[in-house]
């Protein structure tokens, strides 16, 4: 995250807002889809990520993972769509 993004959002979520360290972005990394299982299986691939959300709460509270979260649902919703 650059220090611009950091500050935007610190700026959305106010001062106390809590980031992820670098290791704890690379657990929530490895938790998102390839865009080839979103595309194969956009229920799945969403579901997959909404249990590591479920499992880790305490970082998906954290940004950028609410931010992720909205961009993977939007991403399913338009791959549901014929």
């Amino acid at each position: 995250m650059t220090a611009a993004n950091r500050r935007a959002a610190l700026a959305r979520h106010g001062a106390a807002a809590r980031l992820l360290s670098a290791e704890q972005f690379l657990l929530l990394y490895g938790a998102l889809p390839t865009p080839e299982q979103l595309e194969r299986s956009p229920e799945r691939a969403l579901a997959r990520f909404e249990k590591w959300v479920r499992d880790h709460p305490d970082l998906a509270s954290s940004e950028p993972a609410p931010t992720i979260l909205g961009n993977l649902q939007r991403a399913s919703e338009a791959h549901d769509k014929p």
